[in-house]
């Protein structure tokens, strides 16, 4: 599920066609899954954020909230790697593509 997530936004983000936020908000919208399901908080958060209110703070406690909420390693994993990318304003891009690398990995062991 995770593994498949990331893809989708890898993609996304690294034709151009969308940031990481709006491609979790196509993900959300076009998938019915539990993983999807926590993404809508995600998702909520920033859209309800107030004006005066720090964007990157909204993603630490969003993301942080969904890898509390699955307290699985490789939702933990992601979600460090995108709070470390954001951190460093390293490429989120480049951060997902990383991160599905790993989760194939993973997933072939």
């Amino acid at each position: 599920m995770l593994s498949e997530a990331v893809d989708t936004w890898s993609a996304a983000v690294e034709s151009g066609r969308l940031g990481f936020d709006y491609a979790v908000k196509e993900y959300v919208e076009q998938t019915e899954n539990e993983l999807s399901r926590a993404f809508q908080g995600y998702v909520r958060a920033l859209s309800n954020r107030q004006t005066d209110e720090d964007s990157s703070e909204v993603r630490r406690r969003a993301l942080t909230e969904i890898a509390e909420h699955f307290d699985v390693p490789e939702v933990t994993a992601f979600v460090e790697a995108a709070l470390e990318s954001q951190d460093k304003r390293l490429s989120i891009g480049r951060t997902l593509e990383e991160q599905a690398h790993k989760l194939h990995e993973a997933l072939q062991v």
